[in-house]
């Protein structure tokens, strides 16, 4: 089921990233560099917007999943309910927030003054959205809770293409800034209301969720919640803060060059995570059922794979984001290259330790996550905050990267290993360190095969991804993996041929 849960977010993933490509060339051609930052700058606050959730999806989906493993299903409708007002009211703050700042958003903003009005009216609008999305958590955070995270994919997958869709043809059709906010308003509503329908059907309640207001569940989700929310800051510190902070020290152009960068980085780090978040569920499952061995070695294979793709996505960034960047969005953003090529290795080393982060949040000891994300985050913030006057991009994202190594691989493993009887040495010699020997080798090769190979045009990247997958995966299976691990995947093989020549028995 977890390999199902993974391949499903996956899939979800791939397309919103590619629907996200598509468009950002598309809208800094209509749109141009300046105005694209500015809709980089409200996506930026909408992804701060995430905090006020405060960890009350967390702490839902913790909670259901182990009041489901246990038919406890009057007691799932307690806590929903509970957690239903909690989203009610946080709602309303993030509406606040967003009409405090579209009253005069010059004032917080570097934004060109015959945009002042249209800014403001995007930031309206959003705010509305942001007040929808968060109570339509409740129902994802159920279905998450039951595992039924294909439901949530499907739906996802389909208003992703929707969107690009409106968005081209609104661009076309001369729209701007206002345009692309109306999309995403009418993204959440149906994303809420297929979700609703969803829950209805898939999930094991036999009445609606309606907002109650009982202490025992809240009590919960706040002392869960209270660490969590440090782990939110400082995760929007680290991959929306620059952005932000560009945003209000320099020009749109700038945040429009760094942001391209960003969301490349984010969308390698959005795959790991996504693959590995399936874990939280069953961790939250064995926990509750006691089993200590379980948890061990679903940390050790879940590590396995984090380094193998975490590393396989980052040598793809180092050695081809540059050339990818250059023509997705032309010759202008040439700094943003330089700012994946830097971040891409720190990066890699930052999504290895993912796993960890998943089992520390899913038994409740999210609180060393938190003070570690809350600490690189200020770290970095501190960081662009003395560079960004004088200084160009790479330096920011020098500041990004230390950020990465500096503190999470010394203390994150050994929290989490701590909490579940691991030993740190197997930890790292049969899980990190194995599992790490293949891209090394195949770093090393591709780079001095790059560095001769000239890539001019974008089926000469596709031939060069084609040859960095088959080479880094040919290495993984005769260097990474185990002898069962092998086995395993011979098996699932044999099973997808079996189905796809109707020889199954």
């Amino acid at each position: 089921m977890l390999l199902r849960n993974a391949f499903a977010k996956w899939i979800t993933l791939f397309v919103n990233i590619t629907t996200a490509m598509l468009a950002t060339p598309i809208i800094i051609h209509y749109l141009g560099e300046t105005v694209y930052g500015l809709w980089l700058l409200l996506m930026s606050v909408w992804a701060f917007m995430d905090l006020i959730d405060c960890g009350i999806t967390l702490a839902l989906t913790r909670r259901s999943a182990a009041e489901f493993a246990q038919g406890k299903s009057d007691e799932v409708l307690i806590t929903a309910g509970s957690c239903f007002s909690l989203y009610m009211l946080a709602s309303l703050v993030v509406l606040g927030i967003y009409l405090a700042l579209a009253l005069n958003p010059q004032a917080v903003f570097n934004i060109p003054q015959d945009l002042w009005g249209e800014f403001a009216i995007c930031l309206v609008i959003l705010g509305v959205a942001g007040a929808l999305d968060l109570t339509g958590r409740l129902y994802e955070s159920l279905l998450n809770a039951c595992e039924k995270f294909n439901v949530v994919s499907k739906i996802e997958v389909t208003l992703y293409l929707m969107r690009l869709s409106l968005v081209l043809f609104l661009l076309i059709q001369g729209g701007g800034l206002l345009a692309l906010s109306l999309v995403h308003l009418a993204t959440v509503i149906g994303q809420q209301a297929c979700l609703f329908w969803s829950v209805r059907r898939h999930v094991p309640l036999d009445r609606l969720v309606v907002p109650k207001w009982n202490m025992e569940p809240i009590k919960y989700v706040i002392v869960y919640s209270r660490d969590a929310v440090l782990s939110n800051i400082g995760r929007r510190a680290v991959y929306q803060g620059p952005s932000l902070m560009l945003g209000v020290m320099s020009i749109p152009a700038i945040v429009a060059q760094f942001g391209v960068a960003m969301r490349l980085i984010s969308y390698v780090r959005l795959l790991v995570y996504h693959a590995v978040g399936v874990g939280h569920p069953r961790f939250a499952a064995l926990e509750v059922a006691g089993n200590k061995e379980g948890m061990q070695e679903l940390l050790e294979n879940m590590t396995r794979y984090a380094v193998f793709l975490a590393g396989y996505l980052c040598m793809g960034v180092f050695l081809l984001g540059p050339i990818f960047i250059h023509l997705w969005v032309g010759p202008n953003f040439a700094s943003s290259g330089q700012v994946v090529r830097i971040i891409a290795v720190p990066l890699g080393v930052y999504l290895a330790m993912s796993p960890c982060e998943v089992l520390l949040l899913a038994i409740g000891l999210h609180r060393y996550t938190g003070y570690l994300t809350l600490g690189e985050g200020m770290l970095i913030l501190l960081s662009i905050y003395l560079v960004i006057p004088a200084q160009p991009l790479w330096v920011l994202a020098l500041c990004i990267g230390a950020s990465f190594v500096m503190f999470r691989p010394i203390f994150l493993p050994y929290y989490a290993c701590r909490s579940i009887g691991l030993k740190l040495k197997r930890y790292w010699f049969a899980c990190v360190a194995h599992a790490s020997v293949a891209h090394g080798v195949a770093l090393v090769l591709l780079f001095f095969l790059f560095q001769w190979w000239r890539i001019n045009s974008w089926l000469e990247l596709i031939c060069a991804g084609l040859v960095l997958t088959l080479v880094d995966f040919a290495l993984v299976w005769l260097v990474g993996l185990r002898k069962k691990e092998k086995e395993f995947w011979l098996e699932k093989y044999d099973e997808w041929r079996a189905k796809l020549t109707g020889n199954e028995t």
